[in-house]
């Protein structure tokens, strides 16, 4: 199974953007986003910091396929 994400105009991002600032007031109030707590609390997802992560895979983090966890690595997260 291959996942392959839509591609996005920057246009569409910045609207896509725009939609997220809208629902999660939150994000109003403008950088730096707390995005950690928003993972966390607004999404409810649950945070997995990993030693090594991007040293064993060169991946900084990655979205669980049940879509309930984020994988970070441990020294990013820090």
């Amino acid at each position: 199974m291959s996942i392959i994400p839509p591609r996005l105009s920057k246009q569409e991002i910045w609207q896509v953007i725009e939609e997220l600032r809208d629902e999660y007031k939150m994000l109003k109030d403008g950088p730096p986003v707390p995005i950690l707590d928003f993972v966390e609390f607004t999404l409810g997802l649950q945070i997995d910091p990993i030693r090594g992560l991007r040293y064993k895979t060169d991946l900084d983090g990655f979205l669980s396929r049940n879509l309930k966890s984020l994988t970070i690595d441990f020294d990013l997260y820090m």
